[in-house]
């Protein structure tokens, strides 16, 4: 997992630019009724298999079956982060299961 997701420099200048615009648009009174949010997608222990050009055989009858049905996993186990932090900063740390949508 990367420390920190690199930003291209034009991506920073329209953050930069909309934050401004932000700050002028509301008062500092009405930020007690935001609501600030972030969404991230993270990837766990992204799968990479690199021995797949191995040749264990001159035929596939030949090739021992431990070495035919190599179980890889079509996709790596992922997750979506969403937090949301309010004014005050308090509210509760909640989980929800990939059922309950």
């Amino acid at each position: 997992m990367q420390k920190r997701n690199h930003i291209p420099k034009t991506q920073e200048e329209i953050r930069k630019i909309c934050c401004n615009r932000f700050r002028k648009r509301y008062r500092t009174a009405d930020l007690d009724r935001f609501l600030f949010a972030d969404e991230c997608y993270v990837t766990v222990q992204k799968f990479h298999h690199h021995q797949n050009n191995r040749c264990y055989g001159k035929s596939f009858e030949l090739i021992l079956d431990r070495k035919k049905f190599l179980q890889i996993p079509k996709t790596p186990l992922s997750a979506m982060i969403f937090g949301a932090v309010p004014h005050d900063g308090r509210t509760p740390l909640s989980f929800s299961s990939q059922d309950s949508a």
